[in-house]
């Protein structure tokens, strides 16, 4: 019961972050949309490590290869895997990499991956 409620909590803490990055991009604040979907992946590790509770490493911690090894438990195929692993790690490093501010083409580009990875995940963990 706990598990799931921090799932839920930490979709929604996702959703929220993908709203604000909306918000930002129709607002032409390219680099604070950018930081939101980065907060996003941020979200969407926490929620994936929820719905894994059986493993006690912290995600946030672990380096791409370990990450993939702990989504795999929760996906159906090891492509699905490779492509969330890859997708919330390329997110969470964006908001990381921000020195210059991004174009309206590259945050919209940034914007639509984080769109499809947080469908991915929130299928995964409450699907």
């Amino acid at each position: 019961m706990v598990t799931t409620i921090r799932v839920h909590t930490f979709l929604k803490y996702a959703r929220t972050h993908l709203q604000e990055a909306g918000a930002a991009l129709r607002e032409d604040r390219s680099a604070v949309a950018v930081g939101r979907c980065s907060d996003m992946a941020i979200a969407l590790i926490k929620a994936m490590a929820a719905s894994l509770p059986r493993i006690k490493k912290d995600f946030m911690e672990m380096d791409n290869k370990a990450l993939y090894k702990a989504i795999s438990d929760l996906t159906y195929t090891p492509d699905e895997a490779r492509q969330i692993t890859r997708s919330v790690c390329e997110l969470r490093k964006t908001g990381e990499s921000c020195n210059n501010p991004p174009s309206r083409a590259e945050a919209k580009a940034v914007f639509s991956k984080a769109e499809e990875t947080f469908r991915l995940v929130h299928d995964l963990c409450v699907g």
